[in-house]
């Protein structure tokens, strides 16, 4: 139960803890990716629930964008919430395709064709643990080839310091 687990995250701490789990997947992530987040910020919540959610959102990057390419995490602290943002220089996604992607099972055409593994649930987890959690999910693209940036944002309430 995401919603009522209340674990102190250190947010940066999980974030280095999640890229070193995906290392696999790209040998060199760690001279492509770029982490910005306020030193020392806790969150009160699932520990679990993070992990899924960034872990979902940075494989994604890592599969859908050319090995070069830089893939950021940027954390902010905006009014009552704290937004946590995966950005890639991808393949992006149309406004049909950002208004479906978060649909269950949804996979886009280009994954078929470029043979990248899926099955459509990352996410749609995504989304429903977010939700679990109180917070919310959306996408911003400006259109194929463009890249993607995936932010989620959670209550400020759920800060335990800054």
């Amino acid at each position: 139960d995401y919603k009522n687990s209340h674990d102190e995250v250190e947010v940066k701490e999980l974030i280095l803890h999640v890229i070193a789990q995906l290392m696999h997947l790209d040998h060199k992530l760690e001279n492509r990716i770029t982490v910005t987040c306020p030193e020392d910020l806790v969150v009160q919540g699932s520990r679990l629930g993070l992990s899924i959610v960034l872990g979902n959102l940075l494989e994604n990057a890592i599969k859908y964008s050319a090995k070069e390419t830089p893939i950021n995490i940027q954390v902010d602290i905006k009014d009552f919430e704290v937004w946590i943002a995966v950005e890639d220089r991808g393949y992006g996604l149309s406004k049909k395709e950002q208004r479906k992607v978060f649909k269950m099972f949804h996979r886009s055409p280009r994954t078929q064709t470029q043979a990248i593994p899926g099955t459509g649930l990352g996410l749609y987890i995504v989304r429903s643990v977010a939700e679990s959690m109180g917070g919310r999910i959306w996408v911003e693209s400006e259109g194929a080839g463009k890249g993607s940036r995936f932010t989620v944002a959670l209550s400020r309430s759920n800060v335990v310091n800054n």
